[in-house]
């Protein structure tokens, strides 16, 4: 976060070029992709099939996302599905905004969760060799698809200079597609409509 707030104060002094933050946007919203169509529906939910290039593509694109390996989050989520808004839920939104927008990452995970996150069914993803490629070398990854080559595509194509094109062709990119990503534990969770299950916080709007 302290980088990425450099790289907005950069932003706001006009010391960015406006290709690299329409590029930095687009390149967001594209890897938001592999968060939404990839982690969430394809492999926590398997709420479609895909050949392996798409699923070789998407699993690309979440790495570039920064939200952990594939594996993990599908496991986090699929407990947050299984026990909403209780303690077993990684992202309990009845703790509060700031909990179940990013605080649930900077705490201690509460024992329920932990106990049941250790029970969840992963034997599909456990069987998938791309998962579990990616989450074998996830720590190498994240350096590589969060930081290093965002830094280098800024510096070379766009033609900043190495420290904002890590503050901001890295960094800020980060924090701003994490941050939309936890939108989806906190907003989505206490504002909006529940035409269908009114016994649970999760909203449409």
């Amino acid at each position: 976060h302290f980088f990425a707030i450099v790289g907005l104060v950069l932003v706001c002094q006009g010391r960015v070029r406006l290709s690299t933050l329409i590029f930095g946007e687009l390149f967001t919203s594209i890897t938001s992709l592999g968060v939404t169509v990839g982690a969430h529906r394809l492999f926590a939910h398997r709420s479609f099939k895909a050949n392996t290039p798409l699923k070789i593509l998407l699993t690309i694109l979440f790495t570039f996302s920064g939200q952990h390996s594939v594996w993990l989050w599908a496991a986090w989520h699929r407990v947050h599905h299984k026990f909403t808004d209780t303690d077993a839920d990684p992202h309990n939104s009845t703790r509060g905004f700031f909990y179940s927008h990013i605080g649930w990452l900077l705490t201690y995970d509460h024992d329920e969760f932990l106990g049941n996150l250790r029970k969840v069914d992963m034997s599909d993803l456990e069987s998938d060799p791309i998962v579990m490629l990616q989450k074998k070398y996830y720590g190498i990854l994240h350096l590589v698809f969060v930081f290093i080559v965002p830094t280098l595509i800024t510096w070379w194509f766009f033609e900043e200079s190495l420290f904002v094109s890590f503050c901001v062709g890295a960094c800020l990119k980060y924090c701003w597609i994490s941050h939309r990503a936890f939108l989806g534990t906190s907003v989505l969770h206490m504002w909006g409509f529940r035409p269908y299950d009114t016994s649970i916080s999760s909203v449409d709007n």
